[in-house]
């Protein structure tokens, strides 16, 4: 009759007939009724019970709940219906154990901590703290706000020590329900412990040590706050002490206030300060260079002070020395005396005068005011309107120039060595002297007492080119003349000479300087 092999729970695994071995239902050989030798096979069965199925390969007929001893692994492993997993215990002592496999459990009575080998030492599976040194660990936990509103932090741990908290939104603690030492309003993040939550400053040593991508502020200090290389700009107002600041490796050049109220600019090393003006195309141009001798500009005859469009209302200077002189000169100018005491001649292109002046020289009365005109083509002019004085005035050089004058009084003795050209009125208190030719447009009024001298010379000296309307006195013949366009011609007479004698039939007329 044939064996029925049952499970433990009841169900039915497999029929043995009489006389037979089962070797296929599992991993032990199942024997039936009068199987001759069933001594041996039942006693490997047993052996095989004993030591686990011990081998590098699990067994093949597996059922559930069949234990293995995974040699290679040194493991008990129990199959699930599906596949085999390690059974495992963890040994507990104050002192790490030896001779454990990798994934053999430890359990440090001491520190009342579990830890797992790896092969080469035990690492702390949980819990992260000791009696002795306090939670050591990072947790999830839910606290109340000062509103009483629920909010979720996780919690970071040393030695009982809470040093960092991060929080998902901005809530202050509630200080009685769940206080965290060291810590009162949180800000979304990493809220270190003992931290001013505007600032971000960690008044206690606790740091992050590392490096950080970017940093919001610096010392409390936002970005904008300081000055960075590659970008020099401030979005507001920056201030400084009074010690200012310097820039050069030598701490060349300082920008300070000096005793309180004097802002400074300073070249601390003995060197010139350069005002340079550059553009993207490395056009360079040095346009003022202050030395210790004094302000330069950057290139001889380059660079203005002051435009057409923009000029100074007015210059202070001890001396001014210039090639040329363009545009007005307001006030007293002055040529100072040169070596031996002599006044050197005003050297000039032109002069133009459009209002009152008067022109002095810097030494009275006694000494002449010289104007040395630069070539044929420069002139003095006074427009229309200008009246003023001039003292012991000379014009011209030894090529002379034309002083064109529309209104001119002199109180001085006036000597014009060019022509000199009255477009108006020419009123002489004193005398005039003149080497070149001098031409009023107008009328000419003499109001003294005394008298005209006109040029006097013989007919050799007469003018090569005359002008119709000029008068001398011709020393050849004795008497004045006039040149009427074509020839000179006679004019006037002596008071005691008789008018002429008439002879013969004809009929004769008798004028000055005539007989017709």
């Amino acid at each position: 009759m044939a064996y029925q092999i049952d499970r433990y729970n009841g169900t039915f695994l497999v029929s043995i007939d009489d006389q037979t071995i089962d070797s296929s239902s599992t991993d032990l050989r199942l024997v039936g009724r009068n199987y001759s030798g069933y001594g041996e096979i039942q006693n490997e069965n047993l052996l095989h019970l004993l030591e686990n199925f011990a081998n590098t390969s699990a067994p093949p007929r597996a059922i559930l709940g069949q234990l293995w001893y995974d040699s290679t692994n040194k493991k008990v492993k129990v199959y699930d219906g599906t596949r085999f997993k390690p059974v495992s215990s963890a040994e507990s002592s104050a002192i790490a154990p030896t001779g454990f496999s990798v994934g053999d459990f430890w359990w440090d009575n001491q520190n009342e901590q579990i830890n797992v080998w790896n092969g080469s030492e035990f690492i702390i599976v949980g819990p992260e703290r000791s009696p002795t040194y306090g939670d050591s660990s990072s947790s999830p936990a839910v606290v109340k706000d000062s509103g009483g509103t629920d909010q979720q932090i996780i919690k970071f741990q040393v030695g009982g020590t809470t040093i960092a908290v991060i929080a998902k939104n901005t809530f202050q603690l509630n200080s009685v329900l769940n206080p965290i030492a060291g810590f009162s309003t949180l800000q979304p993040g990493i809220n270190f412990i003992n931290s001013d939550s505007t600032t971000g400053e960690t008044s206690s040593s606790h740091r992050f040590i590392g490096t950080a991508s970017n940093s919001d502020r610096l010392g409390g200090f936002l970005p904008a706050d300081f000055l960075r290389v590659g970008n020099t700009s401030f979005t507001s107002q920056v201030s400084f002490k009074d010690n200012g600041l310097t820039v050069g490796d030598q701490n060349d050049f300082r920008i300070r206030v000096l005793n309180g109220n004097s802002p400074t600019i300073e070249s601390t090393i003995n060197q010139p300060i350069i005002v340079r003006i550059s553009n993207n195309e490395g056009d360079i141009k040095d346009v003022v260079v202050v030395r210790g001798t004094g302000i330069e500009p950057g290139s001889t005859g380059l660079y203005d002070l002051g435009s057409a469009a923009a000029r100074w209302k007015t210059v202070h200077a001890e001396e001014v020395k210039a090639t040329t002189f363009y545009g007005k000169l307001v006030g007293t100018i002055e040529t100072a005396p040169g070596p031996g005491g002599s006044i050197p001649p005003l050297s000039i292109q032109s002069i133009n005068i459009g209002g009152a002046f008067e022109m002095i020289s810097a030494a009275g009365a006694t000494s002449n005011f010289n104007v040395n005109l630069a070539g044929s083509s420069s002139t003095v002019t006074i427009s229309s309107g200008a009246t003023g004085t001039l003292n012991n005035f000379n014009i011209g050089t030894t090529t002379p120039g034309t002083a064109r004058v529309t209104s001119l009084t002199t109180t001085g003795s006036a000597t014009i060595n060019s022509s000199l050209t009255v477009g108006s009125q020419l009123t002489v208190n004193s005398n005039i002297t003149s080497s070149g030719t001098l031409t009023v447009a107008n009328n000419v009024f003499l109001t003294g007492t005394g008298a005209i001298k006109v040029p006097v010379g013989s007919t050799a000296l007469r003018p090569a080119s005359p002008d119709r309307g000029m008068i001398r006195f011709n020393t050849t013949l004795g008497e004045w003349e006039g040149y009427d366009g074509t020839e000179w011609r006679g004019i006037g007479g002596d008071a005691d000479e008789d008018y002429g004698l008439i002879t013969g039939s004809t009929d004769v007329f008798v004028d000055y300087g005539g007989l017709f």
